[in-house]
């Protein structure tokens, strides 16, 4: 169970260390399909995830997470962003528009660590990739400002960031006009010895605006149930 208290208007700041892949990580590539953009407040669930939602594995995370039903599985999906490579996908909502493919949001998770002698930052990390995100899977996409929040997974200190994107210049009719990046970042306490601090992270890119009427975008009780949902393996 996840016990998430948000704190507003958290800033930026190098993330410590480079991140790099953990040891383990799958190595073939391939990018879940999505669209989108903008603004929303983050989730602050500290429920219990639902009996009949639907568990997403990643044992290289080590992560799993839960979907509702409503969200199909895609374990075959890969993709690497900052060098890192995500996996565990799940998808809602894909639809055609335009002679092209996307769906509503997707979810992925790795974890990453550091090659230098500093610890990762959960925070920063998390900042920094939830930006990489939504520029690269929002068209024409810009994060905003993120919302960062002190979490807990399992007895693990975590943090939850939601970051905004702005779209602007995309055809309205097939892709989002606001979205948003949820990236949930847990220090994996790996740091004994000479080993360097991991940090597990999942990632949720979801419209929050635009695109076709149907299918519409997941709900915010979706994305809280995703978040709840989270264990470390």
């Amino acid at each position: 169970m996840i016990a998430i208290s948000v704190l507003y208007g958290g800033g930026g700041g190098a993330v410590k260390g480079e991140a790099v892949p953990a040891p383990g990580q799958p190595t073939t590539s391939g990018q879940p399909a999505t669209t989108t953009t903008t603004t929303g407040a983050a989730p602050t669930t500290t429920g219990a995830p639902d009996p009949d939602s639907v568990e997403i594995a990643n044992p290289d995370a080590p992560l799993t997470y839960r979907v509702p039903r409503t969200w199909a599985p895609d374990p075959a999906a890969r993709t690497e962003v900052l060098g890192v490579e995500f996996a565990g996908a799940a998808t809602f909502a894909q639809y055609e528009c335009g002679g092209e493919r996307y769906s509503r949001a997707f979810a992925v998770s790795a974890a990453v660590q550091s090659t230098g002698e500093e610890d990762l930052d959960p925070k920063a990390t998390a900042e920094k990739f939830a930006a990489e995100f939504g520029a690269r899977y929002f068209a024409g996409g810009e994060a905003g400002e993120p919302q960062a929040g002190e979490a807990e997974v399992a007895g693990r200190a975590a943090v939850l960031v939601v970051a905004p994107v702005a779209v602007t210049g995309q055809d309205p009719e097939c892709l989002a006009t606001a979205g948003i990046v949820t990236v949930l970042a847990v220090d994996l306490d790996n740091g004994a010895g000479t080993g360097k601090r991991g940090v597990a992270l999942l990632v949720i890119v979801a419209d929050v605006r635009g695109g076709p009427t149907e299918p519409a975008p997941p709900s915010q009780q979706d994305l809280r149930e995703v978040i709840a949902g989270v264990r470390i393996k």
